[in-house]
């Protein structure tokens, strides 16, 4: 455990403390780790890899209709990538690509753009996780 100043009251308090014990500001706002949710369509097919843009590292692995949990240090550029598509870094389209913060929700969607069946893919935030994507 190491002491940091609260940046509301400048008094000494806990690293780990959610808020400052003296004046109750929200510490947590402060910090930049933690972990990031992603709920996976079940629209989409096959299985599913979320990467860090950056490192081209694979962060989370699963199938499409889970919710993707992994844990970063600092805002990440990350892509989701599915189906055959899933080992392919340069077919991830735009919209499923976006800067990530710890303790953020999102969802990857897939939605009807047209009677034609046009759809359009997207990696959006949202306040909380639906079940029934």
């Amino acid at each position: 455990m190491a002491l940091i100043k609260c940046p509301e009251c400048g008094q000494d308090v806990s690293d780990k403390a959610v808020n400052c014990i003296h004046c109750g500001f929200p510490l947590s706002s402060l910090r930049t780790d933690g972990e990031v949710m992603i709920k996976i369509s079940s629209k989409l097919q096959g299985r599913c890899k979320v990467y860090d843009m950056n490192s081209r590292r694979v962060l989370w692995e699963g199938t499409t209709g889970e919710v993707a949990v992994f844990s970063i240090n600092e805002p990440t550029w990350v892509g989701v990538a599915w189906g055959f598509n899933a080992d392919r870094l340069d077919k991830i389209p735009d919209a499923c690509r976006a800067t990530v913060k710890a303790r953020e929700k999102w969802e990857m969607t897939m939605e009807s753009t047209s009677m034609w069946g046009g759809m359009e893919f997207k990696l959006r935030r949202v306040d909380s996780i639906n079940a029934g994507i």
